[in-house]
Parts: structure tokens; sequence; C-alpha cells
């Protein structure tokens, strides 16, 4: 109602302007405005458009328009869940086994946190190469070989039922009909007719097909955190599949132990050529000590037992003592020489001096006395001098032997104690010519010790791969053998039916409402066309 006022409001207003110009203009300017007006289209909007109250859009308009569209969404749900079903029955049945074996990585003991990282990363690094082995051509082709697979009807794609057939026939017929316009399009290189009639040739091509074939139907997962692998396998045959986990298992275990007895071998082998060089090196070296020691006369290096060492021993200590002994005496013998040898304890404690000096004491007291009285012509004055005189000579005949034993007990330490020396220098020669001799025996000693130890080595090394051999039992274990699956698990019929009813259902509700929507559209597009008045004439000038 707002929008039809103000159309009328704005006709009016206009209609009110055209007179008013039409008053105030000259004669001529009204006739031309007259004219011009005749000629324009008419701008008043009729109400013939029907009014649309656009409210809300309840349930109940979904509901109504699912009813009245029922039939398009039954007949799409048909269409998916036919299609879906004829897809799924004719897929050929596909058959999973499922078997797990556990891989040990060996390796050395973990006593770091860079060694945790550095085992981590090794682990990685084995699971992943044992993953491809385990997908490798050479073991597959073990497989194919030990199985036959070659002729097998089922793992060959022949053992199929009728309606299978049926389908690989239109299937092989729509890829003969694709093939031949690939050709005409881009012709392909003609195979040399001798190599394609050899037999290798044709061989080695079923190989690359069979070999394709099993690694497109094998699977090889980790188990994480663990350090087991499970190996998957479909096929049109529950038992194929089963057979072809357990012969891949087994095949990959027993190329496992070829592996480690020919590693064995061959290690077994290098080590006995490294133990005959070695023993023949041994010999070698232990010759080569004998006959040095023969030449040198060294039996051993032990300062106990070697003479030259205990002779050197024995002299240094004797050097020692005699230098020891000669110092005492020259110690001595300086002192007599400083004082005459008066306060030497030798002579100040000899008993026979002990006693001249007493007896001359006690002749010297009785002189004393007696010269008091007479003169020194008195027969007893006169004897006790002459025992005096006897008494001194007595006492200085003794200091003089004493004191020339202490010097001949110093010469013959000093002569003693140069001797020892020019002992020790000849015994220090002989060591030092012995110490030169023992570092070429010690070095030779070592070679022998040296090529000992390597020729042990090796011979234990030897017993261990030996032993190895018949007691390593791997680090490959079988954990669960395949079992034939009782029902295949390609294609899900159920699930793929359920797939396509509730694609064809939201199709079919996707398709009523699209409809519903385009019929709505055209039928407001035919009531704005109704609603819309005739267009006037198209305006002229006065021109023309």
């Amino acid at each position: 109602m707002r929008d039809r006022s103000m159309h009328f409001f704005s006709q009016m207003t206009t209609q009110d302007q055209a007179a008013d110009m039409s008053e105030n203009s000259p004669p001529d300017k009204q006739v031309m405005l007259q004219q011009e007006q005749t000629h324009l289209p008419s701008t008043f909007v009729r109400e013939t458009m029907p009014f649309f109250d656009e409210g809300e859009v309840h349930l109940r308009d979904y509901l109504d328009v699912i009813y009245r569209r029922k039939w398009v969404v039954i007949i799409t749900l048909l269409l998916f869940f036919s299609f879906v079903a004829i897809s799924a029955l004719s897929e050929t049945p596909l058959f999973l086994a499922k078997g797990t074996i556990q891989v040990s990585p060996k390796g050395k003991l973990v006593t770091t946190l860079q060694d945790v990282d550095e085992s981590y990363l090794k682990s990685q690094e084995f699971m992943a190469t044992q993953i491809s082995l385990l997908q490798s051509e050479r073991l597959l082709a073990r497989v194919i070989n030990i199985m036959d697979l070659e002729h097998n009807p089922f793992f060959s794609g022949e053992g199929k039922s009728v309606q299978q057939g049926m389908l690989t026939g239109i299937s092989q017929t729509v890829a003969a009909l694709k093939g031949m316009i690939k050709d005409m399009i881009r012709p392909q290189a003609e195979t040399d007719p001798v190599i394609a009639d050899n037999p290798e040739y044709s061989e080695q091509i079923a190989l690359e097909r069979n070999l394709g074939k099993l690694k497109n139907g094998l699977q090889v997962n980790p188990v994480k955190n663990t350090q087991l692998l499970e190996l998957n396998y479909e096929s049109p045959n529950a038992k194929l599949s089963a057979d072809i986990i357990n012969t891949l298992m087994q095949q990959y275990l027993e190329i496992s132990m070829e592996g480690r007895l020919a590693s064995y071998h061959s290690a077994g082998v290098f080590l006995d050529k490294q133990i005959d060089a070695a023993k023949i090196k041994l010999e070698k070296s232990e010759k080569d000590l004998n006959e040095f020691a023969r030449r040198t006369g060294i039996i051993s290096l032990d300062s106990k037992l070697n003479l030259v060492m205990r002779q050197l021993e024995e002299v240094n200590s004797a050097l020692a003592a005699a230098a020891t002994f000669r110092i005492a005496k020259e110690s001595l013998y300086r002192q007599v020489q400083k004082d005459g040898g008066e306060n030497l304890p030798a002579i100040i404690n000899n008993e026979l001096i002990l006693e001249l000096k007493k007896q001359y004491s006690d002749l010297l007291s009785e002189y004393q006395v007696l010269s008091t009285t007479f003169k020194d012509e008195y027969p007893k004055i006169k004897e006790l001098k002459a025992k005096m005189e006897d008494l001194q000579h007595r006492y200085t005949l003794e200091q003089k032997q004493i004191i020339d034993s202490i010097r001949i007990e110093y010469e013959a330490a000093l002569d003693n104690e140069q001797q020892l020396i020019e002992n020790a220098e000849t015994q220090k020669q002989l060591a030092i010519e012995l110490n030169d001799k023992a570092t070429q025996y010690k070095i030779l000693e070592r070679e022998v010790v040296s090529n000992k130890e390597v020729y042990n080595s090796l011979l234990a090394r030897s017993k261990e791969i030996g032993a190895s051999v018949g007691a390593d039992a791997g680090n490959i274990e079988i954990i669960d053998t395949a079992r034939p699956p009782l029902a295949p698990y390609k294609p899900n019929i159920r699930r793929q039916l359920l797939m396509g009813i509730m694609l064809g259902l939201f199709g079919g509700l996707g398709l009523a409402f699209l409809l519903e929507y385009m019929d709505k559209h055209r039928q407001k597009s035919r009531g704005i066309h109704q609603a819309l008045p005739h267009s006037g004439a198209r305006p002229h000038s006065l021109l023309g």
C-alpha cells in the first residue's frame, strides 16, 4: 500500500508540474509539451499482480513438497539402489587372509640418551627394511614357484562363476576395444620377432605379470609400538589367500636363515684365512724373540732373576755401605789431624791408656810428695821419674798406634769405596747395555703377545661362529599363521546397499525440492509478466 501511495503521489506531482509549465510557457512551448506528453508511456501501474504474503516456512510445507513429489523420490531411490545392488553383486568376492610375524632387531645395549635416539632410528630403519624385504621380488618369485601360482586358476583369474565370467567377458571386450582405439591413435612399437619367440622372454613376461598380481594383493603393515608385522593378502579364493600368506612367511623365514648361514659360512672362510695368517705371524715373532734372547744371553728381564741386575743391586748396596763407613772413618781422621787425637773417643776410652794415665797420676802424686823433701838426685825420685817417662812413652806409643789405625782404616775405606765405584760403573754399563737389549726384547715380546692375542681371539670367534650356526634361531618368529577366511571382506553388500539407499533417498529429496523450486520460479516469473501493463509508444520529438 505504501508503494502504491508513493507512486500515485509522484504521478500527481508530475502532472501538476506539467500544468504549471504549460501555463507559464509561451504558446509555441505549450504546443510542444502537449505533443510530447501524448507520446510518453503511461507510468501508472495497475493492480493486476496478486499480493504474496511471504510468511514463515513450516515443516508442513516440506512434507507437502515431499508428498507431491513422492514418485520422484521413490524412482530416484530405486534407481540408486538398483545400480548399487547390481554393482555389488557383480563384483568378484575377495577373501582377506592375515598372518603376523615378529621381527626383532639385534643391537647393542642402550646406556645413554644418544643411544636411545640412535636405537629408535635404527629400529625404524630396520622395520622399513623388513617390510621392503617382504615385498621384494626375490621372495615373491620363490612363493610363485613353490606354489605354482602361474597354473592356479584362482590366481590367474580363470576360476570364476558363470556370472563373473560373463562380466569378465564384457570387461575384456571393452578393454579390447579401448586397446584398438589406442593403437589406431598411437601405434605401439613392434616387438622384435626374435625376442618375442624367445622362451626366456616369454617366461620373463609371465613372471612380471605374476609378480604384479602378487604385489597388488599383498599388504605389509607394522603394528604400532610393537615389533610385529601384519601380512594381508586378498584373492578370490579363501584357501589361496591363506596359503600365500603362510608360504610367504615361511619362505621369508627360510631366506633369513639362509642369509645368516651364508654370512656364517663367509665369516668362517674369512676367519680361517685370518687364523692361518695370524698363526704364521705368531710363529715368526716367537722365533725372532728366541733368537734374540739366545744371541744376547737374556733369560729373563726380572731384576730378581737377571744376573746383571742382581749384581748391580748388590754393588750399589755395598757402595752405599762403603761410603757410609768411609765417611765415618774420614771424620775420625780429620779430627785426629785437627787436635792430635786427644779428644778422640777411641783414645779417651782406651783401657790401656786409662790405666797408663792412672799409673802416671799415682807416680806423679808420689813424686810431688817426695820432691818437697828430697832433691832430684834422690834415688827414689830418679826411680819415679824413670817410671813416669816410661809411662809417658808407652802412652805416646799407644796413642800413635790408635791414630795410625784410624788413618789406616780411613785409607782402606777410601780404597774400598773407589773400588766399589769402579765396580758400580762397570755394572751400570752392563745394565745400560742390558736395558738396550731389553727394549728390543720387550718389543719382540709384545709382538709375540699381540700376535698370540689376535690368534686366540680369531680362534674363539671361529668357535663362536661354529656354535652359532646350530644355536642361533634368528630374530624372526611366526606369531599367527593365516587361516582361510570364512566370508569375503569385499564387497560388503550390506554396507553398499545401505549406502545406495542413503544416496538414493538424499538424491530423491534433493531432486524433489529442486523441481519444486523451479516450478515456483516459473510461476512467479509468469505472474510478474502478466501483472505488467503494455508499454506505450516510443516518444518522438517534434523534429521527427
